[in-house]
């Protein structure tokens, strides 16, 4: 077995035990010529994730402060639709829309990392630590 296949066997087994669902929604603008105005569309597609670090950025707001979270996401790019275009896609994860800032391709396998930002502020209920 050569190292690329056992590192493949290691993703699947880290996605079966830690991976969670979520929704990747890509966005298309189209012109509607009736109306005259620019429409979003979005499509859902159920995925597997993996949740990594979390980090809060309190971004200072003329009367308020706005709790912008951080996160990246493991994803098996095999498992994104084909020609997806991720700069213009949401990830949708435990209730919270997260946009999808940049991502990086593993060197060994189709894992990504996914950048994401959400300005929702997450709910973790009691007896969770950040």
């Amino acid at each position: 077995m050569s190292p690329d296949q056992l590192f493949q066997l290691d993703a699947q087994q880290m996605f079966l035990d830690w991976g969670q669902p979520a929704q990747l929604r890509e966005r298309r603008r189209q012109f509607d010529v009736e109306s005259g105005l620019l429409v979003e569309s979005k499509y859902p597609v159920p995925i597997t994730v993996i949740p990594l670090e979390e980090t809060p950025h309190p971004v200072a707001k003329m009367a308020a402060t706005l709790n912008r979270t951080r996160r990246q996401f493991l994803v098996r790019e095999s498992e994104l639709p084909a020609g997806i275009e991720l700069s213009s896609a949401q990830l949708g994860w435990k209730g919270l829309d997260f946009e999808i800032r940049g991502w990086s391709r593993s060197g060994q396998s189709d894992l990504l990392t996914l950048e994401c930002v959400t300005d929702a502020s997450p709910d973790w209920g009691e007896g969770h630590v950040h």
